[in-house]
Order: structure tokens, then C-alpha cells, then sequence
């Protein structure tokens, strides 16, 4: 096995770690300098799309973070960061800023081509305008090209212009706020939301103002309701009425389909720029910096304006149909250049849902919508996003993904003979899934082999094929008969060659005597004595049916030819005897320049085997030969047998570390198809420095050899490239129910007896009594008129209690506790929780302003209760968790991804995670000798050693104490794959098995 240098630094001191990470977050957390004004809009403007890796890159401090800083509202406070930083501002209210971005930023690029602009230079090759002179007013009609506006029916064939201020026409247009301004920011201000263009567009005036300010959702068109185009066509398809989703005597505002998905990401955007989510926001919130949020409520809904505070949202809905319009109307082209040319020209900041839509869903969780049906939300956030990896625009494919549900072959028997093909055509269902990718296989390679679909038969015998869709893993068969070659066939069959000349040789040949080689790659063969060159392109005697043979050197004469200069070309049996021969001399031969020398034999050819060529030279010149190219022809339809030239290893699957490759995992085969089982192979167990930190896929290589006595493969070897991975840690227990208002089903002003329900995953059965304050969950601890305590408790087990987590609305009083009881007798009502004596064991409490989860550490619990220990509580959603945490599981966590600092940013809640588990999963992680786990256990005890702490291990739970005493070790150590260096500092922030790999490894297999 072949060793390589790698030096191991451990740590290298905390504290400087920490301080430039702290320097770090200073700078981007410096206020900006916010009068909500800039400078003149430009006159160059830059129409290039941004680049994807600029896109990773403006959004790459989030990489940093934690998983949990990556999603949900963790990353909308993180989201704000960045679009706020630097961020250009215009007046809505004082000049014509806004018209004018139309121009460009809502400018139709079809209907209004750059190269169409007479107010400024188009130059194609830089994709910019020079000297761009913007319209002053609405009778400016130089500079009012065609744009893109809102609400208006795109097939229609007149076309609405940048500066059709405020009419409330057929084709006039407004400066439409798609979060409406009374909606959080009604004053007036020079800039901020008020002026934001990343959710200012045009939009026509007519429908504009039918819209009004209510929120978007999909209309009960059963029930009475405003279509926009009653009066104008061109805006048919925008709707005004009563919500389909929720009901109720409000009314929402449904837009044509091409716009759901353009609004419903403006308004994503809005939430994430303008944000009261970090409690050390440094802003305040005003009227240019809102406070807004998503709502399911339609009661958030206002008629009149205000603007929001600290402790007030501006709200915009309905979430649920936003998502559903997000996915049904994914980002286009258009979206995608507009976001550029903002970002490039006018608000240095962009739209994320627009550049990576799979974030909505990291946030908000994922809807399920058929039509305009609302079927059911989960509030849990699918993914956490990572600008380094997601996909960009990943919905611009032609929507939301959709999957594979079948596979069809068109043949179900076929009979094949030896050495001949055929083909098999695979057809997906439905057409136009989104993953059309299929794997071939076959049951037997020895009989008949597949690729791509074509069948070859190798020897009589039966066989299965197989055709496996890699969405879903569907499967369809066809069954192979292989029969004996009948020796006829058709009238005709043909093979060919060649080899192209590389400085110095001829790939393959042998020569005699070799001059130096041109620059130009060809082989200069030079005027003294015969260059002969000798090759075999053949494998055993096919002389029964040959009947031609065509050779064709592609080359020139330097120096003046003579009748003595000659190429010959002659065909040879296996024993070197000349069979035919073909000469051309002098002028015969291509003379000044690279060309085709054709040489074609057609008779005495039994038994040839191979070729020889000869160049003789004599009084003056040379040849320069670039390649050489033959083909033969057969009298029936059988072809030489082709000889192997090359072994193909492969493996079917990724690995994560530990475990172990073998032998079995390995397929190899020839360039021809053919399988091979003798191949060297040792079993291999992947390790740690075999992965990147934190799941990047890392490529580990395996020398093979053939190890049989075939004389076609000896010699041979290929290297086996494997895919390797750390297991990330897995964050969901087994199953996790949400409960919400709108869960309960509770409205109104009164304490209501709500369930037993169904639970939202889990087979529990949850019933309660509670209020609707603040359009939350509100619990108290004092019994009604009748008797009935508030709180909430399952009568069917979800399975058993694991973690209990809650979202505390804001208005909810700091220091309020939520008592959290554990039982293995079925609840009856919330009445249970109360007395001297409640059933159930009390776990522990969630406190306001301390906690918001907490962790069932002992006992074994199927029934849970809530309620309140004091006055009014307000819980926007209460999360119940079952199942069980699992060693193996918390060793993932430890070891997926290596950060700076981590000592001190995961040991505490690596900690946590073993404090979740049960006795003998702990006991499973103190002893175990499984390499995951035990390696894991060494990087957790050395971030304690580089803490001066140690790791304490009980049956219940696991501690750190103080450790006094300082190490230091210095050294070198060897082992079975490499040289290593150590550097480790009982103190300073190991990293325990993080490497920098200075040469790559490659396991040698012997």
C-alpha cells in the first residue's frame, strides 16, 4: 500500500480562532448607513447575468453556520444580514427613480431588444449600454420601451409602456407595492420597504387597484366573486373573493397563474430583508424597516394602514397558498434577469427564493396542493440551506419535479445469436417525468451481456435483462435465448483501426529505425537505409473470410521524390510470410503536404494476420507520417473476435465511513463487456481520513489487478475510484407532531373544549381546552364556569415521549412556565393535570425567556400533558417528538463536519445529544468498539481535554469536570497508509482527525 505525508494540526489555539471569527461578525454585523437615498441611477447598465459561483458567493457566509442557524426562521434573521448589507435605496415619493428602473429592470427584452435602444450604446459583445439617458415623465415617450407589468395578460398583442402613471385603464400602470403598504409601512419615507424595486413592480392599474390591499390566495370562485376582466380582457384571470383555503367573510385577491409564483417570492424576499427575528438587531424597527411575517390567519389582516413595531408584524398571507404558487409558477427566465439587474445596477442585494427556491421550503415547510385544493402544511422545514451546494433556480427545469411512477420494455422475449446484438428500448412513465435516467443489468454476463439497452449474446444459454429508473427504482425484465451462431449471416461485415503518431513513435509499432519527431506530432522518417514498421491488428486467423483489405497512411515527402522513394504495404499470415503487397513510388505519393496515401488489397489474402508497412528512401527526402488507418471486409457476417485492450472497475454505491468494502462490491469488466472475477482485491474499511468534513463526497482509489492466466487480460490493471462520505447526523426522531391554532380548530374570545383529534403524524390523539389570544394557542391554569381545566393532553399514545419544543408567541410575559407531564395511563381530559394528586409523572418545564424545548432524559413515556403553572401563556406551535436517540446517531454529529472552534461550539451540545439517550445507548457509546463510535468518543474527550475538562460517563448521563493537569505531545507516528506529524495541546481546539492531505492516497490492492 502506497504511504503519503500528512500533517495533523490539532486545534491551533482557540482563542485566535475565536477572534477572527469575531472580527468577522463585527464587520458584517456594522450598521449601514441608511438615509434611504443613492446616488444617480447609472447610465452604463450591465445586462450580464450574474454568474453562479457570484451567486454562491454573496450568499456564502450562511456555509459557516450551524444547521439549525440554515433554516426556518434561523435563516431568515441570518438572511437579513446579507440583503440589508449595502443595500442601494430610492424615493418612492420624490422623482421619478422608480419609472425609470422600469425602463430597464420591467423592460420586455423580447417585445424591447437591447440592441433596440436609441438613448444609449448597445455594444453585443459586452452585453452593456453605454450613455443611457432615462425618461423624465409619462409624454417622454423616447425611453418608454415595452415592459413587463403585473396582472396583464401576456398573449394579448398590444403592449403597456414604462410610464402609464396611475391610470386605471385598459393598458395604464402603476408602481405596485406587492406587499401592500398598509400592511406594515404605511407612512410615508423617503426609501426603505417603501421604495424597494426587489418588490415594486409594475403592474396594471385597473387590476391594481381591484387588489386594493388584500392578502393573495386562491378564490372561492362558487361563491360571488370580482373577475378583474369583466371590464378589460387583457387582465381577465385576476380575481377578487372570498378565500377558498380558509373561508370566512374575507376577501383575498387570486392573480392570473403567470404572476402567483413572481409575487409569492417578492413577498418571501420581504420577509427575509425586513425582519425583527435577531434580538441584537441593530436597526429598530420604523416605517423604512418593518417588522413583517407570513400569517394563516386572515384575522391579521388589516383595512387600514399601520406600521408595524418590535412588538406588532406587519402580516401578509396566505402562507400556504404563497407556497403553493411558489411551486405550481416556478422562477423563469425573466424572474431570473430581473433579479441580476437589480442586483447589478440599482440595489446591490438580491432575491434568495429566486436564486435558490428550495429555501421557502427550509423555512416555511412543504404544502401539498392539488389544483387550487388545499390538502395539508407541514411547518417543518425540509432542508437547510447551503449556498455552497443547493441547486440555483433549482425550479427553472419546467416546475416542480415530477416523479417516475413505471418503466416499460418494448420487447418481453428476444433470441439473440452469439456474437450478435440487440436492442431494447425503455420507456418511462409518465413522459415527462422529470428524471429520465435508467440502469441495465443482466442476470448472467457469461451468457448475455447489455449496455445502454443493446444485448449481446455470448455464449447459448438464457438470461434476464433488467432496467431499473433511478427515481423511484422501478423495474422491467426481458427474457434473453442466446443460440449458436449459424455461420452465415449477412452478405457482408467489416472491421477497421488505426493509430495516430505522437512525437518520436507510432503508438503500437515497432520500429526498425526511427528519426526525431516534428513538432506538429508526426514521425519524420529520414532519407538513410529502409524505415520498416511492423504492427498486428488482428487476433487470431480469420483468412477463411477475408476478402480486402484498405490501408491508408495520412502523411507527406519533404525533398524532391524519386521512382525510389516508395511506401509498401504488405499483408502478412502469423508466421511473417508475405501474402500481398502493394508499393507506391514517387509521384504517386502525396508530395508537399499532409494527405491520404490509399493502399487496397483484395486478393491472396487467407490467413493474413497482420500489416506491415516499409518506407524506402533513396537519393534525397523524407517522409512525415501523421497516422495510419486500415478496414477489412468479410465475405459473411462474422467479424474477428475483437481482443480486449482495457479493464473497467466499478461500484454500484457511495460509502460512508466505516464501512467496509469487499470483494463482492466490486464489479470488473472489459472494454468489451465481459466480466472478470480474477482480480486482486483486499477488503477495505473507510475511515475519517478517507471523507471530507461535513458530506462532500471524496473519491478514494483502489489499484486492480487481473490475477488469472487468460493470456488476452495479463498484465492488465485499472484503479477503482470509490465515493465516500461522512453519515451526517440525523436531526428527526421517528415520528414528530406540530399543533397549532389552527390545529384546535379554536377562534373567538372563550376558552374552548377541542378533540380528541387526530394527530398530524403520529397515531396519537390529542384533546385540550384553550383560547385563541394573539392568534396563538393560549393556556391558563384556572378552571372555567364548568369546571374544565385548560391545557392539553394526548388519549392515544403517539408512541414513546422523546423531546417536547414550543414556539412562545411575543406576547407571552417572560418567566411564564409550561409544566410537562409524562404518563403511561391514557389522559382523559386536561383535568387530569390538575388536584393534588395529577396523573402522570411532571418531566420538567419550558419557561419564557429560557428555554423553549425540553428533553425527556429518563422513563419511557406514551401519554403527554401541557399546561400552564401560572397566569395566560400565548404558544404559537407546540412540537411533540417519539422515538429514540441512538448512539451511532450522536457520533455522526461529532464527526460529520469539522469547524473552527468546535471545541467549544459542539462539545456542550454533543453533550446534550448523549444526554438524550437511553441507558444502554450510552452504555453502547462508553463501550462500544465500533470505529464510528469509538472515534467519535476520542474527539469528544479531546474537546474537553482542550477545555482542561474530562469527560464524566454515569448509566444516566454524561458530564464534564474541571481537569487541572496539561499535556503537551509532540511526534511522528506511521501508519498502514501514511506518515503522519502530530501536534496535539491538551488546551488549544483539537480537531482530533481532521487532516490537510498533502498526496493523495490511493490503496494498492496486492
Amino acid at each position: 500500500m502506497k504511504k503519503s505525508v500528512t500533517v495533523i494540526f490539532g486545534g491551533l489555539l482557540c482563542a485566535s480562532v475565536l477572534s477572527v471569527s469575531l472580527i468577522s461578525s463585527f464587520k458584517n454585523e456594522s450598521k449601514d448607513v441608511e438615509g434611504y437615498s443613492t446616488s444617480s441611477l447609472p447610465t452604463t447598465i450591465d445586462l450580464n447575468d450574474t454568474s453562479a459561483s457570484n451567486i454562491r458567493s454573496y450568499y456564502s457566509s450562511l456555509n459557516n453556520l450551524s444547521q439549525s442557524e440554515r433554516q426556518g426562521n434561523n435563516l431568515l434573521k441570518n438572511l437579513k444580514t446579507i440583503l440589508k448589507n449595502g443595500q442601494k435605496y430610492y424615493s418612492y415619493d420624490s422623482g421619478n427613480a422608480i419609472w425609470q428602473i422600469y425602463e430597464i429592470a420591467d423592460r420586455d427584452w423580447e417585445k424591447s431588444p437591447a440592441s433596440s435602444t436609441t438613448y444609449g450604446t448597445y455594444n453585443s459583445a459586452t452585453k452593456k449600454i453605454t450613455n443611457y439617458t432615462y425618461g423624465t415623465s409619462s409624454s417622454s415617450s423616447k425611453n418608454n420601451p415595452y415592459i413587463h407589468a403585473l396582472y396583464i395578460n401576456r398573449n394579448v398583442t398590444n403592449q403597456t409602456t414604462a410610464w402609464d402613471d396611475h391610470q386605471q385603464t385598459q393598458w395604464g400602470i402603476n408602481r405596485e407595492h406587492v406587499w401592500p403598504k398598509a400592511e406594515g409601512f404605511e407612512t410615508s419615507g423617503a426609501g426603505g420597504a417603501r421604495g424597494d424595486p426587489m418588490h415594486l413592480m409594475a403592474g396594471n392599474g385597473y387590476a391594481n387597484n381591484i387588489h386594493s390591499n388584500y392578502y393573495y390566495g386562491y378564490v372561492n370562485t362558487s361563491s360571488s366573486y370580482t373577475n378583474c376582466g369583466s371590464k378589460y380582457s387583457n387582465v381577465s384571470g385576476n380575481l377578487l373573493g372570498k378565500s377558498k383555503t380558509l373561508g370566512g367573510s374575507t376577501n383575498v385577491f387570486e392573480p392570473q397563474d403567470c404572476d402567483k409564483g413572481d409575487i409569492a417570492r417578492a413577498i418571501f424576499y420581504m420577509v427575509a430583508r425586513y425582519n425583527y427575528l435577531s434580538s441584537s438587531d441593530s436597526d429598530g424597527i420604523d416605517s423604512n424597516n418593518p417588522n413583517l411575517s407570513l400569517t394563516q390567519q386572515l384575522s391579521d389582516w388589516s383595512s387600514t394602514g399601520y406600521s408595524s413595531t418590535t412588538s406588532k408584524k406587519g402580516y401578509m398571507g396566505i402562507m400556504t397558498d404563497l407556497l403553493a404558487w411558489h411551486h405550481a409558477d416556478p422562477v423563469d427566465e425573466y424572474e431570473i434577469h430581473r433579479n441580476n439587474l437589480l442586483y447589478t445596477n440599482y440595489t446591490n442585494n438580491r432575491n434568495p427564493f429566486i436564486d435558490f427556491p428550495e429555501w421557502a421550503d427550509y423555512i416555511w415547510g412543504s404544502v401539498n396542493y392539488s389544483g387550487s385544493t388545499y390538502i395539508s402544511h407541514s411547518t417543518t422545514p425540509t432542508g437547510y440551506a447551503t449556498p455552497s451546494s443547493d441547486t440555483i433556480n433549482g425550479y427553472n427545469s419546467g416546475g416542480a419535479t415530477v416523479s417516475v411512477t413505471g418503466v416499460t420494455l418494448d420487447e418481453n422475449t428476444i433470441s439473440v445469436e452469439e456474437g450478435s446484438d440487440a436492442t431494447l428500448t425503455a420507456t418511462i412513465a409518465p413522459s415527462n417525468a422529470t428524471n429520465q435516467n435508467v440502469t441495465w443489468s443482466t442476470s448472467d454476463a457469461s451468457v448475455a451481456t447489455v449496455s445502454g439497452g443493446i444485448v449481446t449474446g455470448v455464449k447459448e444459454g438464457s438470461a434476464t435483462i433488467t432496467v431499473t429508473t433511478s427515481d423511484g427504482g422501478y423495474t422491467a425484465t426481458c427474457s434473453v435465448t442466446v443460440t449458436e451462431s449459424s455461420g452465415g449471416g449477412e452478405d457482408s461485415g467489416t472491421a477497421s483501426g488505426s493509430v495516430t503518431a505522437a512525437s518520436g513513435a507510432l503508438e503500437g509499432w515497432t520500429p526498425v529505425e526511427t528519426g526525431s519527431g516534428y513538432a506538429d506530432g508526426s514521425v519524420k522518417f529520414d532519407s538513410s537505409g529502409d524505415n520498416v514498421y511492423n504492427t498486428e491488428i488482428f487476433s487470431g486467423d480469420v483468412s477463411s473470410n477475408m476478402t480486402s483489405l484498405t490501408v491508408t497512411i495520412n502523411g507527406k515527402i519533404n525533398g524532391t521524390p524519386t521512382a525510389a522513394n516508395s511506401y509498401r504495404v504488405e499483408a502478412i499470415d502469423s508466421e511473417g510470410n508475405v501474402l500481398a503487397s502493394k508499393v507506391l513510388t514517387g509521384a504517386s505519393v502525396v508530395t508537399t503536404d499532409y494527405g491520404d496515401t490509399v493502399f487496397e488489397l483484395d486478393s491472396n489474402l487467407s490467413g493474413c494476420t497482420g500489416i506491415k508497412i516499409t518506407y524506402v528512401t533513396k537519393g534525397g527526402g523524407n517522409w512525415a507520417v501523421k497516422s495510419v488507418s486500415w478496414t477489412a471486409t468479410y465475405s459473411s457476417g462474422s467479424t474477428p473476435d475483437p481482443s480486449p485492450q482495457s479493464l473497467i472497475a466499478s461500484v454500484e454505491k457511495t460509502f460512508y465511513v466505516g464501512e467496509t468494502i469487499t470483494k463482492s462490491d466490486v464489479t470488473v469488466e472489459d472494454d468489451l463487456g465481459n466480466l472478470i472475477t480474477d482480480f486482486t482485491f483486499t477488503d477495505y474499511m473507510f475511515t475519517y481520513d478517507d471523507a471530507e468534513s461535513g458530506g462532500e463526497v471524496s473519491e478514494v482509489d483502489f489499484d486492480i489487478e487481473y490475477s488469472g492466466d487468460d493470456e488476452d487480460y495479463l498484465g492488465m490493471e485499472t484503479v477503482l475510484t470509490v465515493d465516500v462520505q461522512r453519515k451526517e447526523y440525523s436531526s428527526s426522531f421517528s415520528k414528530t407532531d406540530v399543533i397549532d391554532l389552527n390545529y384546535t380548530g379554536v377562534s373567538g374570545s372563550s376558552y374552548t373544549s377541542w378533540g380528541p383529534l387526530d394527530a398530524p403524524t403520529s397515531s396519537a390523539k390529542y384533546k385540550g381546552q384553550s383560547n385563541s389570544g394573539y392568534s396563538s394557542i393560549q393556556l391558563r391554569s384556572s378552571a372555567d364556569k364548568s369546571g374544565n381545566y385548560s391545557g392539553i393532553v394526548s388519549t392515544v399514545s403517539g408512541g414513546t415521549l422523546s423531546k417536547i419544543s414550543i414556539v412562545w408567541n411575543e406576547n407571552t410575559d417572560a418567566g411564564r412556565i409550561l409544566n410537562i407531564y409524562g404518563s403511561n395511563v391514557a389522559y382523559s381530559s386536561p383535568n387530569d393535570l390538575y388536584g393534588d394528586y395529577p396523573i402522570g409523572t411532571k418531566l420538567g418545564t419550558i419557561v419564557k425567556g429560557t428555554s423553549t424545548e425540553l428533553v425527556v432524559n429518563s422513563g419511557s413515556y406514551s401519554y403527554i400533558g401541557l399546561r400552564s403553572n401560572g397566569n395566560a401563556m400565548y404558544i404559537d406551535e407546540i412540537s411533540i417528538y417519539y422515538g429514540s436517540e441512538t448512539a451511532l446517531n450522536v457520533s455522526n454529529y461529532i464527526m460529520f463536519e469539522d469547524t473552527n472552534n468546535q471545541c467549544t461550539s459542539k462539545l456542550s451540545v454533543a453533550i446534550g445529544y448523549l444526554n438524550n439517550l437511553s441507558s444502554s445507548e450510552l452504555t453502547t457509546f462508553t463501550t462500544s468498539n465500533d470505529y464510528v463510535i469509538s472515534t467519535a468518543r476520542e474527539r469528544l474527550e479531546a474537546w474537553a481535554r482542550s477545555q482542561g475538562k474530562s469527560v464524566n460517563y454515569t448509566a444516566s448521563n454524561v458530564t464534564l469536570q474541571s481537569n487541572n493537569t496539561v499535556s503537551l505531545f509532540v511526534g511522528t507516528a506511521e501508519t498502514n497508509n501514511f506518515i503522519v506529524i502530530l501536534l496535539v495541546a491538551s488546551l488549544l481546539c483539537s480537531t482530533a482527525l481532521t487532516t490537510i492531505v498533502i498526496a493523495k492516497k490511493r490503496k494498492r490492492m496486492m
